[in-house]
């Protein structure tokens, strides 16, 4: 079901398992499971044209969207392969809008000036069932843009392995993948061992 693929797949290991955000409207830990032929491949794009179509709880909007650089796009590209060989989940890079699960640009982020980086779920989420509620499609959609209105806005347009831009690339990419911050869990508040 719908319920089933958005429910969190929890580890045991609470030093873990605080991280999981139960109520993530992307959260990919049994995703991949309901997308037909996936083999554990999450496609991505750096096209923009639909990244208009997000919003988060009404409060946070992209304004000004634009492509990434070359230099962000290197750096993504190293992110999502370090995040591979973590996960096993593959990321594959497609131009077709109508395939991809993720999508990156900057943005100039509208909700708070001190926000460097922002991962929003599609408005809705394309998926469909059987008459018993089982998925049978699900094409999750998310958004990863970074705020070129930020005072690091100069890391962010340029980023590398050490500076603030590549930490927020793979921080977001954790938010995709449904971790949230150790300080919004009452059981921890330790961000020594987390890039989240």
């Amino acid at each position: 079901t719908v319920a089933e693929a958005l429910a969190p797949k929890y580890s045991g290991d609470t030093r873990a398992d605080m991280l999981f955000d139960w109520s993530s409207d992307f959260f990919y830990s049994g995703i991949l499971n309901y997308i037909p032929n996936s083999n554990n491949t999450i496609y991505y794009s750096f096209n923009t044209n639909n990244v208009s179509r997000v919003v988060w709880q009404g409060s946070v909007a992209l304004n000004n969207v634009e492509g990434f650089n070359n230099q962000q796009k290197v750096a993504t590209q190293e992110a999502l392969n370090y995040v591979s060989d973590i996960t096993g989940i593959h990321f594959q890079y497609t131009d077709d809008v109508n395939q991809a699960n993720l999508f990156f640009g900057n943005a100039d982020i509208v909700g708070s000036s001190n926000i460097m980086g922002q991962t929003l779920p599609y408005l809705t989420q394309d998926y469909k069932a059987d008459k018993y509620g089982n998925v049978t499609y699900y094409h999750p959609m998310s958004v990863i843009a970074l705020n070129k209105s930020n005072h690091f806005a100069y890391d962010l347009m340029n980023p590398v392995k050490g500076n603030y831009g590549y930490a927020t690339i793979l921080h977001e990419l954790g938010h995709f993948l449904g971790l949230q911050h150790p300080n919004n869990n009452p059981n921890s508040s330790n961000t020594e061992w987390t890039i989240m």
